[in-house]
């Protein structure tokens, strides 16, 4: 059996913070509570918030996914050698850019006859 508390009034007034008691919704939070350390007084307002039990064979069964992460490096036969064609562009263009930009400015300064 599992016990049920709406803390939604409480969520303000938490001394941990709301994102505390939202972390522990729609599961078996008593490891979390009991770990947490509360006063007496905490568990005695506890009772307010009470609102059933619960019969976990009731429950519906959760089924858990795993996604594999995908690779984000590919292999040169996957990418068709565009990896090393994005390396050279990256290489060349500013180069091209560095080299006409010097050539323009020694243009510029140089005597004219």
């Amino acid at each position: 059996m599992f016990q049920v508390y709406d803390v939604t009034e409480f969520m303000d007034d938490h001394p941990g913070g709301g994102e505390t008691l939202l972390y522990s919704a729609a599961k078996d939070a008593t490891e979390e509570f009991d770990d947490a350390g509360h006063s007496d007084a905490a568990k005695e307002l506890m009772k307010k918030y009470y609102m059933g039990d619960i019969d976990e064979s009731t429950l519906p069964k959760t089924t858990r996914y795993y996604v594999a992460p995908q690779a984000t490096q590919r292999s040169w036969g996957a990418s068709g050698g565009g990896d090393f064609t994005t390396k050279i562009i990256k290489f060349l263009v500013p180069l091209v850019i560095l080299s006409l930009a010097l050539a323009i400015s020694a243009r510029s300064y140089a005597p004219r006859w």
